[in-house]
């Protein structure tokens, strides 16, 4: 769906508040002829800053401020009048009230971020047209993501990753490991994660520790709190496999979560069937986790509120096996020792970095002497 046609029930207003969106397709063709962002973006500006439309969206569980994005992908996209930025599912939205005015220290974000939008709908559709391409066709198609930068093309390239098309995923694994943001890293974790094929996803996971290691053994650490089962014995597997003890204090949490999972459950119902799991407040039947980075959200995992419970000890095996991996001691699936090792182990890191600090303050005065 293209963003100069909203959804139906939205379309009328939106017509009258915002944006001449149609134009924008030239402002992109006018901009391949023209080298940098920089003067892509005032092209952009100039002609749109005066013409930012702003709103009330009205949804099934709140109501929210803020300057229409556009819709891509069956979801809305809005800036908050907080800044910040918003997608809520097309379903979600009851009825707009177009009266209110955007804060004008947001208004030139508000452009840029529908610029965007509509550059990665681009993206995404040459990666479409590359999957039904010939031999012949496909160098022309290829030179066209020139015209891309990084934050235009990602959600393209990520999305390129899964293709069945060979030529598409290898395309897409090239150019995201070029790539220098932080959020490029996040799609070959979900390749990781997700693929069928041992050898492809052993590739992703060595491509993310090359591009940034800490970011890894992180995203690792948020998934084996917050994902289905499966997703999260493989990351604390990872982990463990990984050799970064940065991840211990992580691994203990994961071990005092599922430990009390567990515990519950027997005492509720002598029955060790289902295991219902705190996921922070979450009512619903099952909720989405989004692994925020920076303005991206790239994996999406559905997460159900209830785990049979032999998952859960399977979790506190690999968990206990993963903290042994990286310590060196054995403390089975006692929290409490595993704890204080790992208080330990930072107060000793904590005096060694002062010893350090004190050694290097004094060196200097005893040349003077």
């Amino acid at each position: 769906m293209n963003f100069s046609q909203p959804t139906p029930h939205v379309a009328r207003r939106l017509s009258l508040t915002t944006l001449p969106l149609g134009i924008l397709p030239i402002a992109f063709v006018l901009g391949l002829f023209v080298q940098g962002l920089f003067v892509q973006g005032l092209f952009v500006q100039g002609l749109f800053v005066q013409s930012v439309g702003a709103a009330e969206f009205h949804l099934v569980e709140e109501t929210v401020r803020g300057a229409w994005i556009g819709e891509a992908d069956g979801a809305l996209h809005i800036l908050t009048d907080e800044g910040k930025k918003r997608t809520f599912e097309r379903n979600d939205l009851l009825w707009i009230d177009w009266s209110v005015e955007v804060p004008k220290k947001h208004a030139k974000r508000v452009i840029r971020e529908r610029f965007l939008e509509e550059r990665r709908k681009i993206a995404r559709k040459l990666i479409q047209s590359l999957e039904r391409s010939g031999v012949e066709e496909r160098p022309s198609l290829i030179a066209k993501f020139d015209g891309f930068d990084e934050a235009q093309s990602l959600h393209a390239f990520s999305g390129g990753l899964d293709s069945r098309a060979e030529h598409v995923r290898e395309l897409s694994f090239g150019r995201l490991a070029t790539f220098q943001s932080e959020a490029a890293v996040v799609p070959f974790i979900r390749v990781y994660l997700k693929s069928s094929d041992p050898a492809y996803a052993a590739r992703a996971l060595e491509q993310a520790k090359q591009m940034d290691p800490d970011l890894t053994r992180r995203i690792f650490e948020f998934v084996s709190m917050s994902a289905p089962m499966p997703y999260r014995v493989k990351s604390v597997e990872t982990l463990g496999a990984l050799g970064d003890r940065a991840a211990l204090p992580s691994l203990v949490r994961v071990l005092h979560s599922v430990g009390i999972d567990i515990r519950a459950t027997v005492a509720r119902t002598k029955s060790i069937d289902e295991v219902p799991v705190n996921l922070g407040g979450i009512t619903q039947a099952a909720q989405n986790v989004t692994i925020d980075l920076p303005q991206l959200e790239l994996i999406e995992i559905n997460s159900s509120l209830r785990v049979p419970v032999e998952a859960l000890r399977r979790l506190e095996a690999v968990t206990s096996q993963a903290l042994h991996t990286l310590s060196g001691e054995s403390h089975g699936t006692n929290v409490g020792a595993w704890a204080k090792m790992v208080r330990e182990a930072a107060q000793a890191a904590q005096a060694e970095k002062a010893e350090k600090s004190e050694k290097a303050v004094a060196a200097p005065k005893k040349q003077g002497d």
